[in-house]
């Protein structure tokens, strides 16, 4: 149980530093991805512990008032790939409530666990500021009381660490790709009061992350828990009801997972876009790795498929890949030498005798092919009967 509370801790304390939460209204589908919002969700691969199978999603499951202040509640559901399921609380893994106080200053206020109940307070919210310069070593100092089922007698812990912006714009390579423009920062912990099997109180303990300004965390690695986890995609079904709406997505067609989709369906599970109003859908296609980015021929139709179209609607719309230097979406990856491919259609579906349909982009990928990265944006109109 006390592992799990420092996975919870310290994994809710570093994403707190290195992470943000903002964006914009996402309105130009021609335009860069917006920073990430609470909307949006994470998924994640690799070595992560008490997972079964090497996967979890990440994003903000609601709010939680603490001190007369409004926290977001941020989950890391683990083994999850449905979004749906992130807020179940059945649904095992830590949280950790955060708040952007000012543009880029954050507060954590505390942690919480499913396995045993674990629920950690902080005698006083741990403040980072996620705008450092590179070079320049921060310091934090976690403080509080621990609670579980089978400890329900408060316990006291304290955890100090120490880290700094070692390296700007640099690139990292996970199990799905690589990502450019990315932020390194290394650091330690270490458990001055406490006691957590098997982790001594006073030693040092590394950790390491690489922040995408867009992306958020692609990668982390936390040695002491056997922690090594690179990101796997990103989805962002947006927060209108009503009126226009923006959604997007970021995946990988690599190994068993050969297929991408984004679908206006997403959002709430229904066929719920307009006919009458032409639907803006722009994908991305980019070759996972470094070396296939910049020197792997063009997506051939016949192995890498790619479909525009509706269900309930007309079910193909016609588009033609282009072939760019630059990439419109991931902006910080420009100047790599990397090709990309994009499509782009601004359709509608009048002809249709019935409202309510859905846009969508899909991309299938020969397995013989190396892995591949799509990054997609909707923007439509919500139909409303």
């Amino acid at each position: 149980m006390r592992k799990y509370f420092l996975f919870s801790v310290v994994a809710g304390s570093w994403l707190a530093q290195l992470g943000a939460c903002g964006g914009g209204s996402g309105a130009d589908v021609k335009s860069a991805f917006d920073r990430f919002t609470p909307t949006t969700r994470f998924s994640y691969f690799g070595a992560i512990p008490f997972s079964n199978n090497g996967t979890a999603m990440l994003g903000v499951i609601g709010e939680k008032e603490i001190g007369g202040e409004t926290y977001q509640r941020y989950k890391i559901g683990l083994d999850v790939t449905d979004p749906a399921a992130l807020a179940n609380p059945a649904t095992q893994g830590p949280e950790f409530w955060m708040r952007e106080k000012a543009k880029g200053r954050f507060e954590v206020a505390g942690a919480s666990a499913t396995t045993d109940n674990v629920v950690a307070t902080f005698n006083a919210p741990v403040e980072f500021d996620a705008n450092w310069k590179t070079g320049e070593t921060q310091s934090m100092a976690i403080a509080g009381t621990s609670t579980s089922a089978s400890e329900p007698q408060p316990k006291t812990f304290r955890i100090s660490g120490q880290g700094a912006v070692t390296e700007d714009g640099v690139s990292v390579t996970t199990a799905k790709g690589v990502f450019s423009g990315c932020r390194h920062f290394e650091g330690t912990f270490t458990i001055e009061d406490g006691t957590i099997p098997g982790i001594p109180v006073g030693s040092a303990y590394p950790v390491e992350a690489w922040y995408h300004p867009t992306l958020g965390i692609v990668s982390v690695k936390l040695p002491v828990v056997s922690m090594d986890v690179g990101l796997g995609g990103e989805e962002d079904f947006g927060s209108a009801t009503s009126g226009e709406n923006t959604i997007r997505k970021v995946g990988f067609l690599s190994g068993a997972t050969n297929r991408f989709e984004l679908s206006t369906a997403d959002r709430a599970g229904e066929w719920d876009a307009d006919k009458d109003s032409h639907a803006k859908m722009l994908l991305e296609l980019r070759w996972a790795t470094e070396e296939d980015a910049r020197n792997h021929p063009a997506p051939d139709p016949l192995l890498v498929r790619v479909t525009f179209g509706t269900f309930g609607g007309m079910f193909y719309f016609p588009h033609q890949l282009v072939e760019s230097p630059l990439s419109i979406f991931h902006p910080e990856e420009n100047g790599q030498g990397y090709k990309y491919w994009y499509a782009y259609v601004d359709e509608g579906a009048k002809n249709q005798p019935e409202n309510g349909i859905t846009y969508d982009i899909i991309v299938e990928k020969d397995p013989s092919l190396p892995p591949l990265r799509a990054s997609a944006r909707i923007r439509y109109r919500i139909w409303t009967p």
